[in-house]
């Protein structure tokens, strides 16, 4: 009897009753349900107070229905069995915390362990993430190509621009299938110890490193002075070569020396060729070079009657005729090794023609070492 008595009291002092249902604040309108609370003029209808902290349901026309704190605080969402361990907290500067227990979000959104996304089957969508731009528009996507690949969907979302095999690991780079390791469709471009026009990749170590090396060729022709070189009998002669070269990548040829410094520790290829005045019966073409001050053993050949009749290091050349001799050899050099070419007569003076198509030296860098 004092249970009927109380509701009767509740029903008249807030609004009314129908049946079962109860209605608060409806301004005259029919309760549907066991328990409808209507709003406020703020929108508010639920409003829970404990002390300074107060919890409230808003209706909005803008936003819909809102769960907020009317106070300084933290909304935060827990479930049961979780105790006091927040799954969800939601702070008053905006930030998201999702399954950090007592540790506080530091960015927007601040999560803790993994995440999945899935694929839409009602949409027959990959599962992933769109990336906006400054122009609030779609420039990037990351996320599953499709059942075999992970990818970035690049240029306003026009091609994969990175595709990662979930298989096998192949990376693509401008394709969306890749069938290597790495699978580049397009244009290459390495930056790294600032390579020049014409310098190759090669392996710096056994561990599969590999640094740019800039190509290292020169030709140098003629004389210094324009004018024939004169050969004493019985010694081998520098050819002081004209000051102007027709290549020298690298630099490493130096005009003025008439030498070639090698810049690396490796496998060097040197041609050359002499043509004297005058045809006598022996006759030599060579390499000359020292290594930290001390002469170095380096190929040479001999001519007798324009035929090969001697070389060293089991060099073998082929024979010329008349009064030109040529030389081709693969030298292995370190670095700061100095090469020269040198000529030689046995029998008398002579001279090295200075016609740069008669007499000229050329070097170049076959592989590093």
């Amino acid at each position: 009897m004092k249970t009927l008595f109380l509701t009767f009291i509740f029903c008249a002092a807030n609004a009314w009753c129908i049946g079962q249902n109860i209605g608060i604040n409806l301004n005259g309108a029919t309760p549907t349900h066991q328990l409808t609370v209507g709003a406020d003029a703020l929108g508010y209808g639920i409003v829970q107070s404990a002390g300074r902290s107060t919890l409230a349901l808003k209706t909005d026309l803008a936003l819909g229905h809102v769960f907020t704190t009317l106070s300084d605080d933290d909304l935060n969402l827990s479930a049961h069995g979780a105790g006091l361990v927040n799954h969800l907290v939601i702070k008053t500067s905006g930030n998201v915390g999702l399954h950090l227990g007592d540790q506080q979000p530091l960015y927007k959104f601040d999560m803790k362990g993994r995440w999945r996304l899935r694929y839409d089957e009602s949409e027959s969508e990959t599962a992933g993430i769109w990336l906006e731009g400054p122009g609030q528009t779609n420039r990037a996507f990351v996320g599953s190509v499709n059942q075999d690949h992970t990818g970035f969907l690049g240029n306003a979302g026009a091609n994969w621009m990175l595709a990662i095999s979930d298989d096998n690991s192949h990376t693509g780079i401008g394709t969306s299938a890749p069938t290597a390791s790495l699978d580049v469709n397009g244009n290459i471009r390495i930056r790294s110890n600032t390579p020049t026009t014409g310098s190759i990749l090669v392996s710096s170590d056994v561990n599969g490193n590999v640094t740019w090396q800039d190509p290292v060729a020169f030709r140098a022709s003629g004389t210094v002075d324009g004018s024939a070189t004169s050969v004493p009998p019985n010694a081998w002669t520098k050819i002081e070569f004209s000051n102007t070269t027709e290549y020298n990548l690298g630099f490493h040829y130096q005009p003025a020396a008439s030498r070639f410094v090698a810049p690396v520790t490796g496998v060097y290829h040197f041609t050359g060729q002499a043509s004297f005045v005058n045809r006598r019966t022996w006759a030599g073409i060579g390499l000359g070079g020292s290594r930290n001050g001390a002469a170095l053993a380096l190929p040479y050949q001999f001519f007798q009657n324009g035929t090969v009749t001697r070389s060293s290091s089991g060099v073998v050349y082929p024979a010329y005729n008349a009064n030109v001799m040529n030389m081709s050899v693969d030298v292995k050099l370190q670095a700061g090794d100095i090469i020269w070419m040198v000529v030689y007569r046995t029998d008398s003076n002579d001279q090295v023609s200075a016609d740069a198509t008669k007499t000229w030296f050329t070097g170049r860098l076959i592989t590093v070492l």
